[in-house]
């Protein structure tokens, strides 16, 4: 994915879906620059909500 805020769009979705609060952009830009997925990056932060 190559649009931030299309990634960080997917990323809130995820966490209103789990109840958890992700409004800090910057500490997320680092994980959307490494490349990984927005899904990678959530359960990287929220293990306790994967499948």
């Amino acid at each position: 994915m190559d649009d931030f805020e299309s990634w960080y769009a997917i990323l809130q979705d995820m966490a209103a879906l789990h109840g958890e609060n992700v409004s800090d952009r910057d500490a997320w830009a680092e994980d959307f620059e490494s490349g990984k997925s927005p899904e990678a990056a959530f359960y990287d932060e929220y293990p306790e909500h994967e499948e």
